[in-house]
């Protein structure tokens, strides 16, 4: 191990609120692996799978087009062109291990054999890692005969030096690459040994908010600048030192890359035929969202990119130009518009990514409440994150940040009653219009959701604090705080059915670190936290948490309708 790589290391990993040194090492390392991926705190921790039997592995992560799936009923498999999994392991060992390497061997063996059904595995594993093998599994049938590109990545990560590999470790890594090759035609297997000096590498590499171009001809009108630049330079702006897509600048876009459809086919043909009318001509451009704009002479420097209009093009340059040595002063046309007007920045958002037909729900960043709750929840240094990493990629801190899916399991949990359902929750649940609507309803006052807000940062911050004691407890965090949250509050009002009217009204001091505590601690010592998503295992901690302070309306919560009754946004 590089001395100094390590002790780095170490006085970061000082500074991440988990309860042992190998869940810091996991949270740490898996965000580094995965950092071009631009994921979610919450599709981070949906990826997570350690704990017992978990056969060496602590994170599987799954991805179509460069999207990060948790559901298979999100994916087009006729627009899946792309499909990359990554098989995560961490350890927190000053060398990489012969011992880890064979358990990651068996296990991927087992796993990635998807003749057998779950039920016919030998091995014990746990339930989330057979829930991300049935995902797999189902992905794989449904895309496999679309796909253009397949890669499996094996990631060992330690605070070992790559360089002092023992031959016979290298030499197993190989000989599972091989064997994982053997299992599927035309699939590129990946084993990298992620060391100290590679880690430390990958938490230097920050994203790039502010970006030049250099452009060839510009016109200037009322904050919008319409510019011609070469291909090479275009290319250039798009990728990193490393030659890969930043792919944060198209975070605003809705739609995923298409792969070589007819559209994106007829680019390439232009980018290959050099005796193709220029390019520009060919092809409607991109449309650069920006907050601010400086001209110096003709490079433009652009803050906070967001390309909003031109993924396909943009995707098809970067295929094209990325194993080549780019030199083509063939011309792409920009619309680059400045504004800091949140409304006008979703308009031209909303306006761009609907010019042909997509899916409402992929546009509900832009709904008049999201924007709202957005608006108002800044008035108290809260920020609503209703884009992935907005505010994150800005350096907020993320104890000031909230998301759209934590909002929504609170209300699932405080006013729909439903806290086994709450931990289940995923994102798509946004794609069913009736239950979003149901739980981001504009008859909600806001002062609820700033409430709410505020509960959810001192729920998750205790259970952080609670959760040391709980080594290697995976994902104790998110099966958790739902079913705090609520009985937090039960206890409180000293009733199961309170409503958005008592919580606007409650005063958040009054709810203290104590009585949080408290309340996890009865969770745990009647119930496994795991069991926290299951119907019945809430339903008997709820009864008895009533029989302890004599809360007489737990009937309420017995014979709750489950107004979530879809499967498709929990399971």
């Amino acid at each position: 191990m590089a001395k100094n790589d390590g002790i780095l290391i170490d006085s970061i990993l000082d500074s991440i609120d988990l309860p042992d040194i190998g869940r810091k090492f996991d949270d740490f390392s898996i965000h580094q692996i995965l950092k071009d991926y631009d994921l979610s705190d919450e599709e981070l921790s949906d990826g997570l799978v350690d704990g017992g039997n978990d056969g060496g592995i602590d994170g599987i992560y799954v991805f179509a087009n460069d999207k990060y799936v948790d559901d298979i009923e999100c994916i087009d498999s006729r627009s899946t062109k792309k499909l990359d999994l990554y098989f995560i392991t961490c350890k927190h060992d000053d060398a990489f291990k012969m011992g880890l390497i064979n358990d990651i061997f068996v296990s991927l063996d087992e796993l990635l054999n998807l003749s057998l059904e779950n039920s016919e595995i030998k091995s014990k594993f746990n339930e989330d890692i057979l829930l991300k093998r049935h995902l797999i599994k189902s992905l794989y049938s449904k895309v496999a005969p679309y796909l253009t590109s397949f890669t499996i990545n094996i990631m060992y990560a330690s605070r070992g030096n790559k360089n002092e590999i023992a031959d016979n470790v290298s030499k197993r890594a190989e000989f599972l690459v091989k064997k994982i090759k053997d299992m599927f035609s035309m699939c590129n297997v990946n084993f990298e040994f992620v060391g100290s000096e590679k880690l430390v590498e990958l938490y230097r590499k920050q994203k790039q908010m502010f970006s030049p171009i250099n452009l060839k001809e510009v016109i200037t009108c009322d904050n919008c600048y319409i510019a011609l630049c070469s291909l090479s330079e275009y290319y250039r702006f798009i990728t990193d030192s490393d030659n890969k897509l930043k792919r944060y600048y198209l975070d605003s876009n809705v739609r995923a890359y298409m792969g070589l459809n007819r559209v994106n086919s007829a680019i390439l043909d232009t980018l290959s035929n050099e005796k193709s009318p220029d390019f520009w001509f060919l092809n409607n451009g991109i449309t650069i969202l920006s907050d601010n704009v400086s001209m110096v002479g003709k490079t433009a420097n652009i803050s906070n990119v967001q390309i909003v209009n031109g993924l396909q093009t943009t995707e098809t340059i970067y295929d094209y130009f990325k194993n080549k040595d780019v030199n083509d002063e063939r011309n792409i046309l920009l619309k680059i518009i400045v504004s800091k007007d949140n409304k006008v920045r979703d308009e031209i958002i909303e306006s761009t990514n609907n010019q042909t037909s997509v899916e409402l729900y992929s546009l509900k960043a832009t709904d008049k409440i999201q924007r709202d709750i957005d608006e108002y929840l800044k008035n108290y240094d809260i920020y609503y994150e209703r884009r992935t990493n907005f505010y994150s990629n800005q350096g907020i801190s993320k104890n000031k940040i909230i998301t759209p899916l934590q909002l929504a399991y609170g209300y699932v949990s405080t006013i729909l009653k439903l806290p086994y359902k709450a931990a289940k929750l995923k994102s798509k649940f946004m794609n069913i219009p009736n239950q979003y609507d149901m739980v981001f309803s504009s008859k909600i006052p806001l002062e609820y959701w700033k409430n709410l807000s505020l509960l959810l940062f001192k729920v998750e911050s205790n259970i952080k604090s609670n959760m040391k004691k709980y080594k290697r407890a995976s994902n104790m965090l998110k099966n958790m705080r739902c079913i705090v949250l609520f009985l937090v509050l039960t206890k409180y009002f000293n009733k199961f059915n309170y409503n958005v009217s008592d919580l606007i009204k409650l005063d958040i001091d009054s709810i203290t670190d104590i009585l949080i505590k408290e309340t996890f601690d009865e969770i745990l010592e009647i119930a496994d936290y795991r069991d926290m998503k299951r119907k019945n295992s809430v339903l008997r901690v709820c009864k008895i948490i009533s029989e302890k302070y004599k809360i007489k309306d737990i009937e309420t919560i017995v014979n709750r309708p489950d107004l979530l009754s879809n499967k498709k946004i929990t399971e």
